[in-house]
């Protein structure tokens, strides 16, 4: 199923929104997953827009043999819009949400006081009329504080469990 159009995307992060004192201690992923369309929904006859977000759930610095790391916790918000094969439906949404994690290994002198997540990049790539192809490259900028604080989740071995928002 070949798709020449261009798809337009909604929630691409802008690079003035990336914060450029972070440069050193940045962590980039690339997610890659093949989903398929729910039995109830129609097939996909062509895509015609994509949103995505995140939404960061949790982050954790571990002091671990080989130093500290700062895992993060988030979610991978993502609709795809198309049109239906059959001509009785018209348009149809997909609404995704992938829980992903990402880790990056922090100078032993950072205090973490939050994490920004950029969507760099997404693409939905039509594979069958009932499958797609969805990618995204996310990066974690987390921003230091000079001191430790009392509050500070530095060198917590705990894991916290929330509810999504």
């Amino acid at each position: 199923m070949a798709q020449a159009s261009v798809i337009p995307i909604t929630g691409i992060t802008p690079s003035a929104h990336c914060c450029q004192c972070c440069q050193e201690n940045i962590s980039e992923a690339c997610f890659a997953d093949t989903l398929a369309i729910a039995c109830a929904d129609p097939d996909i006859k062509k895509i015609v827009a994509a949103c995505v977000s995140v939404t960061l759930i949790d982050f954790n610095v571990l002091c671990t043999a080989a130093g500290k790391k700062l895992v993060i916790t988030f979610l991978e918000n993502s609709t795809i819009t198309y049109t239906a094969a059959n001509c009785l439906a018209t348009k149809h949404k997909v609404v995704l949400c992938l829980p992903r994690c990402m880790a990056l290994t922090l100078k032993n002198d950072c205090f973490v006081k939050t994490v920004r997540l950029c969507i760099e990049d997404f693409t939905v790539i039509p594979i069958s009329p009932r499958t797609v192809g969805v990618t995204s490259l996310i990066t974690a900028l987390p921003e230091f504080r000079h001191q430790r604080s009392d509050d500070d989740n530095s060198f917590r071995r705990d894991i916290k469990i929330r509810s999504r928002p």
